[in-house]
């Protein structure tokens, strides 16, 4: 992955679905953006041409050209004037999408796009325990992708080692945040105020 060498930060916020992490960011946006140049984008299944294609048909080939699109466009552009972004579902979450990776086809595509990435400055990376995801998934609407992972539990345990690896192997800095038992309130407060001190301490930094 390229390192992003911009005045903006890159901070990524990762982990399987039903942990919480796009209810969190977008309900702690706004008081973000009163504290800085903040903007949140959707990286799979974003709202462009080629991320309706690849939700449509699901190929991945499709979801990295979407990953491609989003990182030399919007997200380059946003770093490249400084501001701080919020990103879900980057190439991490593709990479670890097992079984879909376990083909000769896909894990070419990943080692021809990897090093085009750019790098996150960080990785705040939501955990959940594997029944409440469960529970979570069900009474969330209805997505192929959420059903087989209610259908095959075991995965979500495979998909979780195969996730974390991929962004330990980054060498991006990592915040662990485990969002079991909370409600949208506190999951809210809770990744406000660790962005808060990812920002605080890179300011200290820059010092």
């Amino acid at each position: 992955m390229r390192k992003n060498e911009t005045k903006g930060r890159f901070i990524l916020v990762a982990g399987l679905d039903g942990a919480g992490k796009t209810t969190a960011m977008k309900g702690a946006l706004p008081e973000l953006q009163k504290n800085c140049d903040i903007v949140y984008l959707k990286g799979i299944g974003s709202d462009n041409l080629l991320g309706r294609l690849a939700k449509r048909f699901g190929i991945s080939f499709l979801f990295l050209a979407e990953l491609l699109y989003m990182t030399y466009f919007p997200l380059r552009k946003a770093l490249k004037q400084g501001k701080v972004v919020l990103m879900d579902k980057y190439f991490f979450f593709t990479a670890s999408h097992i079984p879909d990776v376990d083909t000769r086809f896909n894990r070419f595509l990943l080692r021809i796009c990897g090093p085009l990435m750019t790098k996150p400055d960080t990785v705040v990376y939501f955990l959940l325990e594997r029944n409440e995801r469960i529970k979570r998934l069900k009474a969330g609407p209805y997505s192929k992708y959420h059903q087989r992972l209610i259908d095959n539990p075991d995965w979500i345990l495979e998909r979780e080692i195969a996730y974390t690896a991929i962004v330990r192997a980054s060498g991006a800095k990592i915040i662990f945040s485990d969002n079991t038992g909370l409600n949208i309130t506190q999951s809210v407060s809770v990744f406000k105020n660790i962005i808060l001190y990812f920002l605080k301490g890179e300011a200290q930094d820059a010092d």
